[in-house]
């Protein structure tokens, strides 16, 4: 992961997959609200602010 390009609060998307920081799973954005992001991942559902997300969620996910 250390050649990945850490992400900002403008690169997040809708629809976008994004590895979580021990690179045991992938979150997937459902919504972005202002400073509240909707995500879901292969345990459920969640929300957290976008620094939340970004701190634990630094990278994109690989492609499939």
């Amino acid at each position: 992961m250390k050649d990945q390009k850490r992400l900002g609060p403008d690169d997040l998307r809708i629809g976008g997959r994004y590895l979580h920081r021990n690179g045991d799973f992938i979150r997937t954005i459902d919504s972005i609200n202002g400073d509240t992001i909707h995500w879901h991942d292969q345990y459920g559902p969640g929300v957290c602010s976008v620094r939340a997300f970004l701190k634990v969620c630094p990278s994109l996910a690989p492609a499939i």
